[in-house]
């Protein structure tokens, strides 16, 4: 509730932050570690070749969605943001009402579980324990981060988003 009181423009301040912080700590991090784990594990081990697929898929996936948040999303909540504050001095609009998004699952959280759990389950062969838990702490750490994130942008932004949208177009 009190997260619904902040400005567009706040919300969206904290995202690209959190974006940044994935961008130039969390994938470089866990990039170093799990580089790491499969140059000293069984060469040829057909897990570690697909947690590296795997890997690079959800970097790929992420890396595009932050593009497309700073390029389309967020300049877009922006706007009807400045929109909805013009007709809001002219004294035109009452105030905004938010309501509830229903969402589906996030594919980005969906393959960094999948990412985990063949970590957690499916690992075979020779390899440095203390790698693969820097690994899967660092993946467990960067799900954490990005579940709270996609809260916030479901829960709080997209409502808004969807609210200003009815009263400004």
């Amino acid at each position: 509730k009190k997260l619904q009181t902040f400005h567009t423009s706040q919300i969206i301040d904290y995202l690209t932050k959190t974006n940044l912080y994935y961008q130039r700590y969390q994938i470089p991090n866990i990039e170093r570690h799990l580089g790491s784990f499969i140059s000293m594990s069984t060469p040829g081990n057909n897990t570690l070749n697909l947690i590296g697929k795997f890997f690079s898929s959800f970097k790929e996936e992420l890396t595009s969605r932050i593009e497309k948040d700073d390029r389309v999303w967020f300049p877009y909540c922006l706007s009807l943001s400045e929109k909805l504050k013009d007709y809001q001095s002219s004294g035109q609009l009452e105030a905004l009402h938010l309501g509830t998004e229903q969402r589906l699952e996030d594919p980005i959280e969906a393959l960094l579980a999948d990412l985990k759990s063949i970590m957690v389950k499916h690992l075979s062969g020779d390899y440095n324990e203390n790698l693969c838990y820097a690994v899967i702490f660092a993946i467990s750490s960067l799900e954490k981060d990005i579940k709270q994130h996609n809260r916030i942008r479901y829960r709080i932004l997209t409502p808004m988003v969807s609210a200003m949208e009815k009263l400004c177009i």
